[in-house]
């Protein structure tokens, strides 16, 4: 099972980044689940923080009652999920329902989050007079680009609900296409001759999947790491 992460960095930029590779022994939604939960917990990541969630259309992953996405539904209510079918959508409409329910206000009282939907639609309103003769807001023609523009601009603390609601909508995923990407790398690397690879050894083996990311790891770093995991007879440099 291959679990991809996705969330919007300090810059407004969308990172969708290949976390594991876990071996499950059987497909059902409750391995599937308790997997993605160990696995989340082990690294110290909160499940009820999800935000979205996407899948493919087998049963098992998307079924109603007793799919991946119901359990998960369970302990996340506020984790939207799309079929793959449905994942490409308008990001604006989105917005609207996020307004609508509240949220940007999880773990509040009533009184907090009617305050803080009466803040955010007064921020919308605003910021939409403010970006109309903003020299470079106003040329901003997407949901990305806004988040990128708050944050280039400095006004992500003046609006700061608008930024927050922004963020959790480009955090929702709209496609699968990095997870079928991490399949597809695995085949590459555990082939019929080298088919005796544990878990952990290929999970590690797809860092070029993110080849920007390993590009920044020197020669004389991962020499260190090596050397420091045990004591060797004879060290690399």
């Amino acid at each position: 099972m291959a679990i991809v992460l996705r969330h919007v960095d300090k810059k407004g930029y969308i990172q969708e980044r290949f976390f594991d590779l876990v071996h499950v022994k059987y497909t059902s939604s409750s391995t599937l689940y308790s997997s993605i939960c160990e696995t989340l917990t082990s690294y110290e990541l909160v499940v009820e923080n999800l935000r979205g969630k996407g899948y493919g259309g087998a049963s098992n992953m998307c079924g109603e009652w007793k799919g991946l996405q119901a359990l998960l539904l369970k302990d996340c209510p506020r984790a939207s999920y799309k079929r793959q079918e449905e994942l490409q959508v308008v990001q604006a409409a989105e917005i609207a329902e996020v307004l609508e329910s509240g949220e940007i206000n999880i773990g509040k009282g009533a009184n907090q989050i009617e305050h803080e939907i009466d803040v955010l639609k007064f921020q919308l309103k605003h910021f939409e007079a403010y970006v109309k003769d903003h020299p470079f807001l106003g040329k901003l023609s997407s949901i990305v680009e806004v988040c990128q523009g708050l944050v280039e601009t400095g006004k992500t603390s003046y609006y700061y609900l608008v930024d927050r609601l922004i963020r959790l909508v480009l955090t929702l995923p709209v496609s699968t296409s990095t997870t079928e990407h991490a399949f597809s790398a695995m085949k590459i690397v555990k082939n019929r001759l080298r088919n005796k690879m544990d878990d952990d050894f290929i999970a590690d083996s797809l860092v070029y999947i993110e080849k920007d990311i390993a590009k920044i790891f020197s020669l004389d770093s991962i020499l260190d790491d090596f050397n420091d995991v045990k004591e060797r007879r004879v060290q690399l440099k």
